[in-house]
């Protein structure tokens, strides 16, 4: 099944961002991975890092992106020097092994050792894009960052294949003398010129998924838990699979048809999940988007996220 997703969360940002987060070094993985267990040693008169790389890859992917291209922003950006690198065909007897292990859901991706934790910038920026797993492993999660088509693995082990697609490009340039206006807010939402759109005089939230889509599955909760606790403020519509009498809204906010899409009060839209942000981080956003469509900086919830609210 194709599935068109357009990645429109600070693009250039998150870019490059991922190139320097697919290159880090990795030293003494067990035995599960197919490392050697000795520890790479650094030549006392070399200053590159030499260091094993595992590439988790669909061979009969043909269109996905090459994860490869990650080297050369290892050796440029780090000194680091991939040796020993290796691609694992993720539903071979080794490839399944090194998915269950570390929970691998998009693929093509990369695994490197604790040795990465050595990198202060990494452990800084890693949170957004990868997990360390207990082994010290980190592995690297949010492969749509790169900004290609990749896969998810699903449940049955089959794959998914993912498109990506170009963010749109402004028709108008700035006007001179003035800076460009924000058209992103929290959590990489999108803001409309649209009116709030409201039923019986509330604000209305739509949650537009599917049930093969793993974003959305994780999104799903998230966003549900959240508008919960706006149930009198609210309506939440969670409309998976059969949009009905709502698919207007969903083709004028998403054209390209990618899930999952939210939609708050027509004011706020994001196509894409928060997973990247993590579940904590979402749930906030969520709440501070949905306190300022009913105007409530003063109740538990919104006072909570009173420092989201203000940049929004």
């Amino acid at each position: 099944m194709k599935i068109k997703k357009q990645n429109i969360n600070k693009i250039i940002t998150f870019m490059a961002l991922a190139l320097f987060i697919a290159s880090i070094p990795t030293q003494g993985f067990s035995k599960i991975t197919g490392f050697s267990a000795k520890e790479d040693k650094v030549p006392s008169a070399d200053t590159n890092i030499y260091s094993e790389m595992i590439y988790i890859v669909d061979s009969r992917c043909t269109d996905c992106y090459d994860a490869t291209i990650n080297e050369e922003i290892l050796s440029k950006g780090y000194n680091v020097i991939p040796t020993g690198k290796r691609k694992v065909q993720y539903d071979s007897t080794e490839g399944k092994a090194i998915v269950e292990k570390y929970q691998i859901t998009k693929i093509p991706t990369f695994i490197t050792s604790s040795n990465a934790s050595k990198s202060a910038d990494l452990k800084s920026v890693w949170p957004q894009v990868g997990s360390v797993a207990s082994d010290g492993t980190y592995v690297f999660r949010n492969v749509e960052i790169i900004g290609g088509n990749y896969e998810t693995i699903l449940s049955n082990g089959s794959v998914e294949f993912i498109e990506y697609i170009e963010p749109p490009v402004p028709n108008e340039p700035p006007v001179p003398n003035e800076p460009p206006v924000p058209n992103t807010t929290l959590g990489n939402f999108y803001i409309s010129e649209e009116d709030l759109c409201t039923e019986n005089g509330k604000p209305v939230v739509y949650l537009f998924g599917m049930t093969t889509c793993g974003y959305c599955r994780w999104e799903k909760p998230v966003t549900g838990n959240v508008t919960a606790k706006f149930a009198d403020s609210i309506i939440y519509k969670e409309l998976i699979d059969d949009f009905g009498e709502d698919e207007s809204v969903f083709s004028k906010f998403n054209p390209s048809g990618g899930v999952p899409t939210l939609v708050f009060g027509c004011r706020y839209f994001r196509i894409g999940s928060g997973e990247s942000l993590g579940a904590e981080e979402e749930s906030r956003v969520l709440t501070a988007l949905i306190c300022d469509l009913i105007n409530d900086t003063t109740s538990e919830q919104c006072s909570a996220v009173s420092d989201l609210i203000e940049q929004i």
